[in-house]
Order: C-alpha cells, then sequence, then structure tokens
C-alpha cells in the first residue's frame, strides 16, 4: 500500500558542486513532480523515487544513447564538440547582447579554436567581429605592458616590488588584519 507522498524537485540538484553528473537536468516550471533532459528533450516523472529516478533516466538506453549522439568519446574520455561548446556559450549568455562581447580567452585545445571560429561566423551575422589576440589576451596585455614599460625606463616592477614589502611588514596592516579576524569571529 503506497503513503501516498510524491518527491518534488529538489533545487540542489542543479547545483554543479553538488551533482556534476546532472548538467543535462533542468526543473520543470508549475510542476515539481516532474524533471527534464535537455539533452533527451524529454520530462520524466519523479514519482516517489526522487534522486533514483535522475539517476535511472541518466542510465536509460535513450539518454545514453542521446548523449553519445551529442557528445562523441574518445578512448573513454567524453569531449565537447566546438558545437556543443558553442550552444552551451550562448544558452549561458541568453541574458547578455552579444553585440557587446569584445574577446573570448582559452587554453588553446582544437576545440576552443574552432568553438572561436564558429563564434565569429555566427556574430559576423550581427555586424560584429571578435578582438582577435590570440589563445589568451590576459597574456598578450601582460606581455605589452610589460614592453611598455621597459621602452619607457621606468623601473615599474621595482616600484611595486617596494610597495608590496612596505605594506605586507607594516604593522597598521598587521593591526587591520587582527581587528577584521577579531570582527568576524
Amino acid at each position: 500500500m503506497s503513503s501516498g507522498k510524491k518527491t518534488v524537485f529538489n533545487k540542489l540538484w542543479l547545483d554543479p558542486t553538488h551533482f556534476p553528473e546532472f548538467g543535462w537536468l533542468e526543473e520543470i516550471a508549475g510542476n515539481s513532480g516532474q524533471a527534464g533532459c535537455k539533452v533527451c528533450k524529454t520530462v520524466f516523472t519523479l514519482s516517489n523515487m526522487g534522486r533514483t529516478a535522475v539517476t535511472s533516466h541518466a542510465n536509460s538506453a535513450k539518454h545514453l544513447k542521446s548523449v553519445s549522439a551529442v557528445q562523441p568519446r574518445i578512448q573513454g574520455t567524453l569531449v565537447s564538440s566546438a558545437e556543443c561548446v558553442l550552444a552551451s556559450f550562448k544558452e549561458a549568455l541568453t541574458e547578455l547582447p552579444l553585440s557587446k562581447l569584445m574577446q573570448v580567452s582559452m587554453d588553446g585545445p582544437a576545440v576552443n579554436w574552432k568553438f572561436v571560429e564558429l563564434l565569429s561566423k555566427d556574430l559576423a551575422d550581427d555586424h560584429v567581429q571578435l578582438l582577435e589576440m590570440g589563445s589568451c589576451g590576459l597574456h598578450v596585455i601582460h606581455d605589452a605592458f610589460q614592453t611598455g614599460h621597459k621602452a619607457s625606463g621606468w623601473n615599474v616592477n621595482g616600484y611595486l616590488r617596494a610597495m608590496y614589502g612596505l605594506f605586507k611588514d607594516s604593522p597598521a596592516r598587521r593591526a587591520a588584519c587582527d581587528w577584521q579576524q577579531n570582527f568576524s569571529k
């Protein structure tokens, strides 16, 4: 005999720090007894199984087939294609105008270069062009700053190191740290 209790969707399941394996899961608005799958584009009932219903869907043949179609496997490792990365990027930034995007940084794998190529083509339709500064714009800007201050003859590195040493060992700073630590207790 059933107790009649039904499980409701737990928003914690969407938190990647607690459940990184549920990245495909979505909440169904207006129905707390169901969950959705972004990959399969299906809705399933939580019933009285709760998280077990979610893991059951994750292990279902339909879900596994859908995942393998979206993300190919290379030697047992799950890899994202550039198209998947672009789709996720656009989905994550739906609230932001991509016309204001200036540059995309990355760590350099081929998928990332393909992603930037696809994104650039996509933005070209809206007459937007990305600033191309290599794979990591931060390194380019850092190197440009270093070259500029060396050419000027300014000893910026020495000055910054001296300032760091001065403030690091300052008794006033130590007192401020002690005060902050005591305040937070």
